[in-house]
Formats: structure tokens, C-alpha cells, sequence
């Protein structure tokens, strides 16, 4: 029998394509002999690429799916929960050149702010015109890349494009998806839990009543709503004074001393009561101050980035103290349109302490 001679990378012709190079690979030998030395380019491709021929293969073969260089496909991928998801700017381009279209996709814009909608129309190869709305800027729930705000009809257009394509043209994107989209994916490791729960409302109504100094907040919570590489962001988005970015507590110096609420205008209130047992009689005298001074635009993630910083749950008071002291103390804000969020926030941390996934589960709900 004869068997055919193993083919070295040296026998993989290219073409030449608008003036350009592409690799040619024949058969399924000289495209895992390609993905073999793609691994081992190092800076040439990201680091969940490096050393894993396999993922190469992957890649590679969807190059080849859509005529493009494999290095620049590899370039544009990322790993998020074990799947490999393409940038935005990398779809829409496959959609462009791909897609069975006569014309080029035009984009039109309407409304500002959150009711901003982007209008993606194009005219396919039998003639017909169509077209995909997007939803409502403000109802997009995933918004992990800068440009949602830096440049928002920028990602817009590619969530556009995007949808607009898995609509009229699954088969050019079939099985291809961007890391925003590869965030909602749940396997059983990641099963949601779809038991009735009650509402914010009726959780803070029963509460424990408890005068422990952390009684009211939480810190896994933030950091698991989060997750992975976001930490990073989250904390450096964290609008906090240079006291709050102190480490927790140092070795030796005791935690903030309790004391007892003044009269009983924190029993309802776990946040209340943390604000108290640090804050004394300045907490006392402003007990009855009924406005509530604005806070700045994304207080909620700073306040939990805040709390993150305790190394301990003895030191939560310390830090929710801190933040509110900002910007007049907690009993300006505890009766005010954001005291019910507060105090979840601080609960979701106290009550979860050290359970990340707990605590992250509880400020998707929240934040």
C-alpha cells in the first residue's frame, strides 16, 4: 500500500489575492501543520492562542472560511469562559465582504442619549432592500467594550451589523460570536438559578434587625456581579478620595470602635446602622436632615468598589463612612432616591462576605 509522504509547511502554496498574499492549505494535513507553527509565533498572536495548536486550527480554519489571513483573524479573538469570541470590528467586516449583499450596509442614527437607536438597511443579491432596528441604546444590558462610551454609534453600528446579519444572514457568522455575546452563554457550571425570589423591597423589610458594627453591606458581591478582568476595570473606574484607596485596616491598629445608634432612627437600616456605629453624634445631629445632595453619575459602582477595598468584614463601617462622608454623610442620602440601592449594595457585601459568586449574582440586580 502506499502511503502518501507527510507534507512539510514548506509545501503550503500562496496565492496572491488583490495584490496580497493568502495562504492556500490543500488538505486537513497542511492546515494542522500550519496551525502547529502558528502556536509557536509567541507575540504574533494573543496568549490564549500560544502553545494551543488546537485553538490555532480553529481560527485558522475560519480564516479560511472567509478568505482572510489567520494572523489577523487571531489578532481580533479572545477567550471568555473557555470560548473563543471575535471582536466586533472583525464580524463586521466578515459581514461586509462576506454577506450575499449588492450593496454596502448603510447606517442611520436616531435619538440621543439612552433612546439612541442605529438603523442598519442594505440591499442583498435578488434585489430586496432590508432593514434592522436596533433596541433602545439605554436597554443594552452588556456594554464591556470602552467605545459604548468613548464612541457609542461606533459599537452601536457594530451591534447593528451584527444583529442585522444574524437575522438576514446567519450562515455568514454561523457559530461565530463576540465576547459580549459569549458573556450571556451558561453551561451547568454556570446554570442559572430560576427559583422565585423575593423582591428588593421585601428582602430589606426582613433584614435581621442585628447591632453587629458590619451589620448592612458586603463585598463579594460587587466583585462577583463583575467578575474576572472587570475587577480591574471596576476599581480603577471607582471614583474614590485618596483615604478610601488605603489598604484595609493596617496590622496593628484596631477596627472602628461600635457605638449604639442615636434613638431609633437607624432600625430599618443596615446601612443606616454601619453609618451610625461610625459616625457617632455627627451621625446624631444630622438625623433629621431630609435632602439628599446629588451624588455624581455612577455612585453605585463607586460605592461598591469602596467596600471592595475591605480585606475583612469588621471593616465595611470604615469604608461605607468614608465614601458617604463625601458627600454629607449617610443620613442625608438615606431617605433619598438612591438610600434603598445603598443599602442593598452594603447588605449584598455584609450578608455574602467572602462568597464572590453570591455576591456578584446580587449586583447584577442592583447595579
Amino acid at each position: 500500500m502506499n502511503v502518501p509522504a507527510k507534507q512539510s509547511y514548506r509545501d503550503v502554496p500562496i496565492a496572491s489575492h488583490g495584490g496580497g498574499g493568502m495562504l492556500m492549505p490543500q488538505t486537513f494535513g497542511e492546515v494542522v501543520s500550519f496551525s502547529e507553527i502558528m502556536a509557536r509565533s509567541q507575540h504574533a498572536i494573543p496568549k490564549h492562542l500560544r502553545d494551543v495548536p488546537g485553538a490555532c486550527l480553529a481560527v485558522a480554519m475560519q480564516a479560511m472560511r472567509w478568505s482572510m489571513d489567520p494572523f489577523a483573524v487571531a489578532s481580533k479573538s479572545y477567550n471568555v469562559k473557555d470560548i473563543i469570541a471575535y471582536e466586533a470590528q472583525l464580524i463586521a467586516a466578515v459581514v461586509h465582504t462576506r454577506a450575499p449583499l449588492k450593496t454596502r450596509p448603510d447606517y442611520h442614527y436616531t435619538g440621543e442619549g439612552a433612546d439612541r437607536r442605529c438603523t442598519v438597511s442594505a440591499t442583498f443579491d435578488d434585489g430586496v432592500t432590508r432593514s434592522y432596528e436596533s433596541p433602545r441604546i439605554g436597554d443594552i444590558a452588556i456594554k464591556n467594550s470602552p467605545l459604548w462610551k468613548a464612541d457609542p454609534d461606533q459599537q452601536l453600528g457594530y451591534y447593528s451589523i451584527r444583529a442585522f446579519a444574524r437575522r438576514y444572514c446567519p450562515e455568514v457568522i454561523l457559530g461565530v460570536y463576540t465576547p459580549e455575546e459569549a458573556e450571556t452563554f451558561r453551561g451547568p457550571e454556570n446554570a442559572r438559578d430560576v427559583t422565585p425570589k423575593p423582591s428588593l423591597a421585601d428582602r430589606l423589610a426582613s433584614a435581621p434587625n442585628s447591632n453587629a458594627a458590619t451589620a448592612g453591606f458586603s463585598q463579594q458581591h460587587v466583585i462577583s456581579e463583575i467578575g474576572g478582568e472587570a475587577e480591574e476595570q471596576f476599581i480603577s473606574n471607582s471614583a474614590e478620595p485618596p483615604s478610601q484607596a488605603q489598604p484595609d485596616t493596617p496590622a496593628g491598629e484596631a477596627p472602628p470602635t461600635p457605638h449604639s445608634p442615636a434613638g431609633d432612627q437607624f432600625e430599618d437600616s443596615p446601612a443606616g446602622r454601619a453609618s451610625g456605629e461610625c459616625g457617632g453624634d455627627d451621625a446624631a445631629s444630622t438625623a433629621g436632615d431630609t435632602s439628599s445632595p446629588p451624588l455624581p453619575e455612577g455612585w453605585s459602582i463607586a460605592y461598591a468598589g469602596a467596600l471592595r477595598r475591605a480585606q475583612k468584614k469588621e471593616s465595611l463601617p470604615k469604608y461605607a463612612k468614608a465614601y458617604w462622608d463625601q458627600y454629607g454623610g449617610w443620613l442625608a442620602h438615606r431617605n433619598g432616591p438612591n438610600g434603598e440601592s445603598a443599602t442593598a449594595i452594603y447588605d449584598a457585601f455584609d450578608q455574602n462576605f467572602g462568597d464572590r459568586d453570591a455576591i456578584e449574582a446580587l449586583l447584577r440586580e442592583i447595579i
